[in-house]
């Protein structure tokens, strides 16, 4: 089991270089994590505090050290403490934030599910495009079925995922290689949640031949022109309609700071 100061020390090292981000998040698996509770509940199980972000997505907190939790919980809460791993699983569907007042970190609940079950999840990098870079794109060459099957069953189970499209990309300054480019149509505020999501399920054995991918999102109002060329292979069933559904995520009545079952 590790100590604080060794978990504090890999995220440290995960914040200097992300390609020690799954070091980090393996050891929250065997260190001492704390949540914060309800000071006074008389329900059966223990409930957890869940905070919502400025673009309304729900989290639990979750914090590395004492201190930080101590900080963060007010008089009506209490600390509670307990191994990282048995958090996770007693509270899947849960998006997760890591410190969340000092350098932070998020858990989706795709990557938590990943992480639990295989010590691992995808890493994600953001890229912005320069002016004086040439990016070829167009349709496929070939459709997968064997990679675009895996993501339909994922998006099936994400109901703010409207559809989903694949496109070809070259960049002729770096290789002529042709990249998968996955772009996603996600109604707001989801857009982060469906990258993540879906490179976690990259991290599935059907995925692995798969190399590098990438992604971008757009919003139902901004489709027409960014998805050109593009070979659509999936659609949202058009019965569903209130994305607050997918799963860990209340309804829009939820009050600013829920509670939990663990």
């Amino acid at each position: 089991m590790l100590t604080e100061a060794e978990l504090e020390e890999l995220m440290r090292a995960a914040m200097e270089d992300p390609r020690k981000d799954i070091d980090f998040l393996r050891g929250l698996l065997n260190a001492t994590l704390h949540a914060l509770a309800p000071l006074s509940d008389d329900h059966p199980r223990l409930r957890l505090i869940m905070f919502q972000r400025p673009d309304g997505m729900h989290f639990i907190p979750c914090f590395t050290s004492e201190w930080q939790a101590d900080e963060a919980r007010g008089n009506a809460t209490r600390r509670v403490s307990m191994l990282g791993r048995l958090l996770l699983e007693s509270t899947r569907g849960a998006m997760f934030i890591v410190n969340p007042n000092h350098e932070s970190c998020a858990l989706y609940p795709e990557e938590v599910e990943q992480l639990l079950a295989t010590g691992r999840i995808g890493l994600v990098t953001c890229e912005t495009i320069q002016k004086d870079q040439t990016v070829l794109v167009g349709p496929p060459r070939e459709m997968p079925e064997w990679f675009v099957s895996g993501l339909r069953a994922l998006y099936t189970k994400l109901p703010f995922v409207v559809s989903a499209h694949l496109l070809g990309t070259v960049r002729p300054d770096i290789s002529n290689e042709t990249i998968w480019l996955v772009s996603l149509v996600v109604e707001p505020p989801y857009e982060e949640r469906a990258v993540h999501a879906t490179s976690a399920a990259l991290q599935e054995p059907w995925a692995a031949a798969a190399g590098a991918v990438d992604f971008t999102t757009v919003t139902p109002d901004r489709t027409d022109k960014l998805l050109e060329g593009a070979v659509k292979f999936y659609e949202r069933d058009p019965s569903v309609s209130n994305t607050d559904i997918a799963p860990g995520i209340p309804s829009k009545g939820a009050p600013k700071n829920g509670l939990v079952d663990s």
